[in-house]
């Protein structure tokens, strides 16, 4: 799952796009926010988006990429395993 923080004076729609490009070479579409987790001073929002074009690409911020079935992934940064199964259950 792309990630990142969101830059002064942008929406979370925008820090979607921008990381998703920046860290996997695709230009994505924000559908909705379909997970929201709450921590001690941060935010973190899980979107539903398309792909609008691009080709999947490493970039200084990614150590692997690969479309994969959730139930393949070896090992989970954090909650991010917790955090997709809720955002997948609201689709």
């Amino acid at each position: 799952m792309p990630g990142g923080w969101i830059d002064p004076g942008e929406t979370p729609e925008e820090a979607v796009v921008r990381e998703a490009l920046e860290e996997t070479g695709l230009l994505v579409r924000p559908l909705r926010v379909a997970e929201t987790t709450y921590r001690a001073g941060s935010v973190h929002h899980t979107f539903i988006c398309e792909v609008v074009s691009g080709t999947l690409a490493m970039s200084a911020e990614s150590l692997e990429l690969a479309y994969r079935d959730p139930a393949e992934v070896e090992a989970w940064h954090i909650d991010h395993e917790v955090r997709l199964m809720q955002a997948l259950r609201s689709t």
